[in-house]
């Protein structure tokens, strides 16, 4: 994904506009054990950000799934100054549980309003919130993106990190390798589409 939207981005001098379609999973019960994590480091090269010497601390932004501990994982690894978790609501609640439980409740973050609900059904306000948050963080921290969950937030997250380009680092966080077969899973969709779209303002110089 990151791949494509970066060739996007290079091509926007001949692009209009991009338009992101997602189909949520349908349900299924998370295991509660811990997985082995066979990356963890920037999607691409492009994504490794780039530190400011007026900035001394990392705010880690990550977009929650029902992946066992997985962020409590990447807070031990990266220790971050500040995180904030957006966690997905809107299409079934079984997964918001699912979150919530294989989180350990959020009870790792230091304020409660750094549980950041958003609408799936609405990933534009989605976007503004993102950006928002990430804009504010940058004035004294570095920002790291950890997308976790839907893909959708995924995507919202590389496409402000390829505005903002190079100040913000997305990561992958993933117990998946195209080399071990066994640990990638097909998904089936539950039928509702999601539709996010931006258009190039200006086209490159």
């Amino acid at each position: 994904m990151a791949k494509v939207l970066e060739s996007l981005f290079d091509l926007r001098a001949y692009i209009s506009n991009i338009e992101i379609i997602y189909y949520p999973q349908t349900f299924v019960e998370p295991t509660a054990v811990l997985e082995q994590v066979l990356t963890f480091a920037p999607v691409t090269s492009r994504f490794v950000g780039e530190a400011s010497y007026s900035r001394d601390a990392l705010s880690l932004i990550v977009g929650a799934g029902y992946e066992y501990g997985r962020i409590v994982g990447a807070i031990d690894v990266l220790e971050p100054e500040r995180v904030y978790c957006f966690h997905p609501v809107g299409t079934d609640s079984r997964f918001e549980e699912a979150i919530y439980k294989n989180n350990l409740g959020f009870s790792f973050l230091d304020n409660p309003d750094f549980l950041l609900p958003y609408d799936l059904l609405t990933p534009y306000e989605l976007y503004q919130s993102l950006r928002s948050l990430i804009e504010v963080e940058l004035r004294e921290r570095d920002v790291l993106l950890l997308p976790l969950g839907p893909k959708i937030f995924a995507a919202i997250s590389i496409v402000i990190a390829l505005q903002l380009s190079p100040s913000v680092m997305v990561w992958r966080h993933s117990t998946t390798s195209h080399s071990k077969p066994s640990t990638n899973l097909d998904a089936v969709a539950d039928g509702k589409r999601i539709d996010f779209s931006f258009s190039f303002s200006e086209p490159a110089n």
